[in-house]
C-alpha cells in the first residue's frame, strides 16, 4: 500500500516537473526576441510582472544568475541584470534598486529593503 502511494507521489511530481519545463519553453518562445529587444521597457514589465515565478525565470532569461528560494517584489528596480549574483534566501523589497552594471554579488539569506 505504501509502495502504491509512493509510485502516485512519483507520478504527480514527474508531471509537475513536466509542466514547469512546458511553461519554461512556451515564455522563452513568446517572450525571447521582446525581452532581448526592448531593454529598459522590457525590464520595467518584468520586475512588475504580478507571477513570482514567471518573473524569476524572466529575468533569468535576461542573464541574472539567482538561486532558488529567493523573494524578488514586484517594483523592483534592476539594471544589467547579466552583471547579477544572487545567492539562496533572498529577499529583495519592493522600490529597491539594483545596479549591477559593474557587477553586484548578494550573498545568502540578506534581505534588502526600502527605507521609508
Amino acid at each position: 500500500m505504501v509502495s502504491k502511494i509512493n509510485g502516485n507521489i512519483n507520478r504527480w511530481k514527474s508531471r509537475l516537473n513536466l509542466f514547469r519545463i512546458d511553461m519554461i519553453k512556451i515564455i522563452k518562445r513568446f517572450c525571447g526576441k521582446w525581452i532581448t529587444t526592448w531593454s529598459w521597457l522590457s525590464m520595467s514589465m518584468i520586475t512588475n510582472f504580478p507571477s513570482r515565478h514567471v518573473r524569476m525565470i524572466l529575468l533569468r532569461m535576461k542573464g541574472a544568475n539567482i538561486a532558488k528560494h529567493v523573494s524578488i517584489w514586484r517594483g523592483v528596480e534592476i539594471r544589467n541584470p547579466k552583471g547579477l549574483i544572487i545567492e539562496e534566501g533572498c529577499a529583495i523589497g519592493p522600490g529597491v534598486t539594483l545596479d549591477a552594471r559593474k557587477g553586484l554579488y548578494i550573498g545568502r539569506n540578506v534581505t534588502i529593503a526600502k527605507m521609508q
